[in-house]
């Protein structure tokens, strides 16, 4: 069987990354092939073709502009008829809403592949939900718990997202702190993501600011602004870490393609969400990668991580927060423990062959169903 994934590619973040998970195990999925069309040309088509993928480009899309949308759409077409797939799967509301409709016209089954919390408030999650799917797929319990009720009679499953990390010697993970200037004795806390507000840097730094008086750690901040608003709130985010007297133990190390490789250089992953998540991606990389990890009990988070792998806390709780990584710093002994835990329960949420078999089941069944009605 062979499906389109569809999506925008002009940021980089979670979806992008599971999109080249499923390019670089395709080997392993003889079951399913994968094919994947991005309106936009950049930093994520560029490593989908290092994956071995050459994505098809759809061109430029704006919502606001029609004449974007239709071009897409008959470039989508054109690519639908060249490769004959079984099934269009669009990641997000924006491709569904926006390009979701040439599967129909094709003749295709149409995958909506949910990645985050349903929010029905917002134009674009309700106007998606309003264009009829096949099958809605979510990547965890907490994701679905936000889409019932708003997709009517489409079946919903839920498939938590595959992930892979590279193994990372102990001399590469020594080599890697040298190279980012960490003294002997220092502990390393990590955080990776987005410059969003909603993944709780500003309370990490005010936890952090607690414990400045220590001399044994530091802050990895790793991610770069894609947008306006984001880099407004990094600036603010490097005001306030000044203003904690945590200028010179907070790294805001910026866009790297080597992350995986910085968190498993890391002794604690932590992540003190304000707003939950629909999966956590870099959560499971840290697990993957044996560190432990610290976040908040919100969203998808509280499938993943238990307490062989880690610590959740509650959301916005400083005083908790500091307390748990304060205890983490001190004992290399439960670091060791929640770090040793993590490889066996990330490989069971997160098995790249495992979902991507989950994947091709449901688009077997949608095609069987389709095929008796």
């Amino acid at each position: 069987m062979r499906c389109l994934h569809v999506y925008s590619g002009n940021l980089f973040g979670g979806v992008e990354r599971v999109l080249i998970t499923l390019a670089g195990e395709r080997a392993n999925t003889r079951a399913l092939d994968h094919d994947i069309a991005l309106a936009f040309d950049g930093d994520l088509a560029g490593r989908l073709r290092a994956a071995g993928i050459t994505p098809h480009i759809l061109g430029p899309v704006h919502a606001r502009n029609p004449l974007t949308i239709a071009r897409a759409r008959r470039a989508l077409a054109r690519i639908i008829a060249a490769t004959a797939p079984d099934a269009l799967i669009c990641h997000g509301a924006w491709a569904h809403l926006l390009l979701g409709s040439t599967a129909s016209r094709a003749g295709i089954p149409l995958v909506w592949w949910v990645h985050g919390a349903f929010n029905a408030a917002h134009w674009l999650d309700r106007f998606a939900a309003s264009r009829p799917a096949d099958l809605v797929i979510c990547n965890s319990a907490f994701t679905r718990s936000t889409v019932t009720g708003h997709v009517g009679s489409t079946p919903v499953r839920v498939i938590f997202n595959p992930v892979s990390v590279a193994e990372v010697s102990g001399r590469q993970r020594e080599h890697r702190r040298r190279q980012m200037g960490v003294r002997p004795g220092e502990k390393v806390v990590m955080q990776a993501g987005r410059m969003e507000p909603s993944k709780g840097h500003e309370i990490l730094l005010r936890a952090l600011a607690r414990l400045r008086d220590r001399t044994d750690w530091v802050l990895w901040e790793v991610g770069a602004p894609q947008r306006p608003r984001e880099v407004r709130y990094l600036n603010t985010l490097r005001r306030l870490a000044a203003d904690l007297g945590l200028a010179d133990r907070v790294h805001f190390v910026g866009r790297r393609d080597d992350v995986t490789e910085l968190i498993a250089a890391a002794d604690v992953y932590a992540q003190a969400n304000i707003a939950p998540e629909g999966f956590g991606l870099t959560l499971v990389e840290a697990m993957l990668s044996g560190v432990p990890v610290v976040t908040s009990a919100l969203g998808a988070a509280q499938e993943l991580v238990d307490d062989t792998c880690g610590i959740l806390v509650p959301p916005g709780d400083i005083s908790v927060l500091t307390t748990v990584i304060g205890r983490l710093l001190d004992d290399e002994r439960a670091r060791r423990h929640l770090g040793s835990g993590g490889p066996s329960r990330g490989y069971i949420v997160a098995n790249p062959a495992a979902r991507l078999h989950d994947l091709a089941i449901a688009v077997e069944d949608l095609m069987r169903g389709r095929r008796v009605a």
